[in-house]
């Protein structure tokens, strides 16, 4: 249980690091469940040294659809993967 000595909300989130074992990053897909519709939360920018504490903005997120690879981020030359350790959320 989560809770607090407070009456006021309690932003609380349980996340997961999913981390992929594949042969190429750069032809790798990811697939969520297309039921549902999911937002990406702002939080900061860059992503890479923000604080990672949503800002309370978000954007709809259509990327993890099984058609779109998670590949090598547009003009990275060092070949690192796209960056994706920011918020989700679903909404229905």
């Amino acid at each position: 249980n989560i809770g607090g000595a407070s009456s006021e909300a309690l932003p609380f989130y349980a996340g997961w690091h999913p981390y992929f074992n594949v042969e190429n990053v750069s032809q790798s897909m990811i697939e969520l469940d297309q039921g549902c519709d999911y937002e990406n939360l702002d939080c900061g920018t860059p992503a890479q040294t923000a604080p990672l504490i949503p800002t309370g903005y978000s954007r709809p997120w259509k990327q993890f659809n099984g058609k779109n690879p998670i590949g090598v981020a547009q003009g990275n030359t060092e070949g690192m993967p796209t960056y994706y350790d920011d918020a989700y959320r679903v909404v229905r």
